[in-house]
């Protein structure tokens, strides 16, 4: 009766393992689908009415850049990448990759290109790509991603030090120059 007892048990947890394990690879893996570093899954489009000048917001960003002020430019960030990331994973981003990007950073430079972009949630902002101009007069490439919430906007995303040739302008001295 034992031997029964114990095989019955013994093959309901075996039938039930690979669905217990399923699970827990499900939210293993769907915590690390949403923690991609500071990069979220942004999708570019074209967007329905020409977007205002984005120079700006760009502008700001690169003066607050330099500043070295973390907890300032941690507050310019909207909440979908804060949730996705997470505040400390965040801060940790700015302070050994985004600010030390800028600490040369004289000023940005004029071109731009802009595009729209759709966010992680199916919202719709703009993604700039840019170059930071170093105190030594070299173009740094920079990519940042953006959607205005209650009127000011928000950032989605920053990249730094990556050239993306197809998107960022040609220039002597930069990506594609």
């Amino acid at each position: 009766m034992r031997t029964r007892l114990a095989l019955a048990l013994l093959s309901s947890c075996l039938a039930l393992a690979p669905a217990a394990v399923q699970s827990a690879d499900d939210t293993a893996a769907g915590a690390d689908a949403k923690r991609t570093g500071n990069v979220l899954r942004l999708r570019q489009h074209t967007p329905a009415a020409p977007a205002q000048d984005a120079t700006p917001t760009v502008e700001s960003f690169v003066e607050l850049a330099t500043t070295k002020d973390i907890d300032a430019v941690y507050k310019t960030f909207g909440d979908l990448p804060v949730r996705a990331n997470g505040e400390l994973a965040l801060k940790h981003y700015l302070a050994t990759e985004v600010m030390p990007f800028f600490a040369d950073a004289a000023r940005l430079d004029r071109h731009l290109r802009v595009v729209g972009a759709t966010f992680d949630d199916d919202s719709t902002g703009q993604i700039a790509y840019a170059y930071a101009v170093t105190k030594a007069g070299r173009l740094a490439p920079f990519t940042i991603a953006w959607r205005v919430e209650g009127g000011r906007a928000k950032l989605m995303d920053v990249k730094v030090g990556r050239c993306v040739p197809a998107r960022h302008p040609v220039l002597p001295g930069g990506c594609g120059g």
